[in-house]
C-alpha cells in the first residue's frame, strides 16, 4: 500500500500537472489569437495608410507607415481591368486577391500567404498581405517568450511541493516517534499542543487507548499479587500437612493428614478456578452475551446440584419461582452467579438454618433474591465485601473473598445490579439481584 507521503505526491503532482497543461494550452491559444488578431489589424492599418497615398504609381512605403517589429508587409495596387498598377518589392506579380473586399488565404507559387483587400478613391483594388510563414514565426517567437517562464516554473513548483509535503508531515513523524517511545512502563498521554486540528482526533483515540492498557496493566498486576497471596495459604497449608503425615507414626496419623491435603487441595483447586473465571471477566471476549436465558429452569439445576451439600450440613433448601423468567445472557457466567450465591449462603449458614432462592418481576425489571439465616455482614461492611479477596475478620466459614466480586462482575456484564440487604426480620443476609428490562 502506497504510504501517504506517496499518495499526497502523486495526487497533487497530478494536480499541478493538469493544472500547467491546462494554462500551458491556454497561452498557446490566447497567444495565436492574439497574434493573429495583431497581425490582420496590421494589413488594415496598412491598407488604410496606403489607400490615402495620392500617387499609386510611385513606391509607397508601406514599412513607413508601421511599427519596427511589425510582420512584413507586401502591396499590390490593381486596377479594376486587372491591370497591376503598382507593387512592392517581393510582391509576387499574380493577383494576390479574388473576389470581394476582406481578408483571405491565398498560395502562389508554394507561398502560403495572408492577405486583405479593399478598394481606394480612385475605384482601384488594393491588397496588402503577409506571409504565413512569418506569421508563424512570430508566433513561435512570442510563444517561447510566454511559456519559458512556465517550463521554468514546473520543476520548482514540483520541489516546493515536495518540501511542502515533508513540511506538513513532519507532525506524523514527531508523533510516531514519540509513540516509538511507549512501553508497559511509559504509558501517559500524548502531548496534543503541537499537533495539527486534523489528527488531534486520532491523538485523542490513542491516548484513550494508552489510558485503557495502563488500566488494564495496573489491574492485571494488582490481581497477579492478590492471586498470589490468596494461593500462598492452601499451598502451605497442603505443605504443613504433607510434612505432618511424613511425620506421623502411625497410619491413622497418615491418613487424616492425607485427608487434610486433599481438603486443601480441594480449596486450592477451586481458588484456581474462581481466579481463572475472574481473569477471563476482565477481558471483553468473556463478557459476549450470546442468548435468551430461561433463570428459572438455571436455577433449579444449580439447586439440585448443591442440594446433597446443604443436606449434609443440615440445611433447608426452597426455591420460589411462580413463572418462567427470561434474561438476555451468557449461561455459563449466569450459572456461576447462581452458585456463588447459593455457596456463600449454605457456607455462611449453621445447621438448622434455611437458604431460599426467589425469582419475580419487580419494578422496571426483575429480581434473582438468595437469602439465608446466617449471621449476616454488618451494613459498614457490604461494599468491601464485593471487592475481591476481601474477607471480613469474623467470616463463617472456608473461604477466599473473591465469590461476591465475581457475582458483581457478572451481574454488571447483564446490566444488573447487586444490592446486600438484611434478610427476613433482619436477621441472615439477602443478596437482591435486580436485571432491568
Amino acid at each position: 500500500m502506497m504510504s501517504l507521503r506517496q499518495r499526497l505526491l502523486s495526487t497533487l503532482g497530478l494536480i499541478l500537472l493538469t493544472v500547467w497543461l491546462a494554462i500551458t494550452l491556454g497561452v498557446v491559444q490566447t497567444t495565436r489569437h492574439a497574434l493573429g488578431l495583431q497581425a490582420d489589424a496590421q494589413l488594415v492599418q496598412a491598407a488604410q495608410s496606403l489607400a490615402a497615398l495620392p500617387d499609386p504609381g510611385r513606391p509607397l512605403p508601406v514599412q513607413g507607415v508601421m511599427a519596427r517589429d511589425v510582420i512584413p508587409i507586401i502591396h499590390q495596387e490593381w486596377s479594376p481591368a486587372g491591370r497591376l498598377l503598382g507593387s512592392s518589392g517581393g510582391a509576387p506579380l499574380l493577383p494576390l486577391a479574388d473576389g470581394e473586399p476582406g481578408f483571405g488565404t491565398v498560395e502562389r507559387r508554394g507561398v502560403a500567404w495572408r492577405y486583405f483587400n479593399t478598394r481606394n478613391a480612385a475605384g482601384n483594388t488594393l491588397v496588402v498581405a503577409s506571409r504565413e510563414s512569418e506569421r508563424r514565426e512570430r508566433v513561435a517567437d512570442a510563444l517561447q517568450a510566454a511559456l519559458a517562464p512556465l517550463f521554468m516554473a514546473l520543476p520548482l513548483t514540483a520541489l516546493g511541493l515536495w518540501g511542502g509535503v515533508s513540511i506538513c508531515l513532519r507532525p506524523f513523524a514527531l508523533l510516531s516517534r514519540e509513540i516509538a517511545k511507549r512501553d508497559v512502563g511509559h504509558l501517559e498521554p500524548l502531548g496534543v499542543r503541537q499537533v495539527p486540528a486534523e489528527i488531534r482526533p486520532l491523538v485523542g483515540e490513542l491516548n484513550g487507548m494508552l489510558g485503557r492498557l495502563e488500566e488494564a496493566f495496573s489491574r492485571f498486576d494488582r490481581f497477579a499479587a492478590d492471586a498470589a497471596h490468596e494461593l500462598r495459604g492452601p499451598v502451605t497449608a497442603i505443605r504443613a500437612q504433607a510434612e505432618a503425615g511424613l511425620a506421623g507414626a502411625g497410619d491413622d496419623e497418615r491418613r487424616h493428614a492425607l485427608e487434610q491435603v486433599l481438603r486443601s487441595a480441594d480449596s486450592c483447586g477451586l481458588l484456581v478456578e474462581q481466579i481463572l473465571l475472574m481473569a477471563r471477566l476482565e477481558t471483553e471476549e468473556a463478557l459476549l452475551l450470546n442468548g435468551e436465558l430461561e433463570l428459572a429452569e438455571l436455577a433449579r439445576d444449580v439447586m439440585s446440584d448443591l442440594a446433597p451439600k446443604a443436606l449434609t450440613k443440615g440445611l433447608e433448601l426452597s426455591f420460589d419461582a411462580r413463572e418462567p423468567v427470561y434474561v438476555y445472557g451468557n449461561e455459563e457466567l449466569m450459572r456461576v452467579l447462581i452458585r456463588n450465591l447459593l455457596e456463600n449462603a449454605i457456607r455462611c449458614t449453621p445447621a438448622g438454618g434455611h437458604v431460599r432462592l426467589r425469582l419475580g418481576r419487580a419494578a422496571g425489571g426483575l429480581q434473582l433474591h438468595v437469602e439465608d439465616t446466617g449471621p449476616g455482614i454488618p451494613s459498614g461492611d457490604r461494599s468491601k465485601v464485593l471487592q475481591r479477596f476481601c474477607r471480613l475478620p469474623d467470616a463463617v466459614g472456608v473461604g477466599y473473598g473473591i465469590g461476591l466480586s465475581i457475582v458483581e462482575r457478572i451481574a454488571k456484564v447483564h446490566n444488573a445490579q447487586v444490592r446486600l440487604e438484611d434478610g427476613s426480620e433482619g436477621k441472615g443476609l439477602r443478596v437482591c439481584i435486580h436485571f432491568a428490562a
